[in-house]
């Protein structure tokens, strides 16, 4: 069961990504990441 602490910390992993224009596909594929670990946490609930 995920619990609020562990997406808090996935959402926060993104808050500190750091976005630049010319790294945008790094920062696209670790958000994809971040945001699958989330959804996998939100269907173990």
């Amino acid at each position: 069961m995920a619990t609020e602490k562990e997406i808090d910390d996935l959402l926060m992993e993104i808050r500190l990504l750091e976005f630049h224009g010319d790294r945008k596909e790094e920062f696209m594929e670790k958000l994809k990441e971040i945001l699958s670990k989330i959804v996998l946490l939100m269907k173990k609930k």
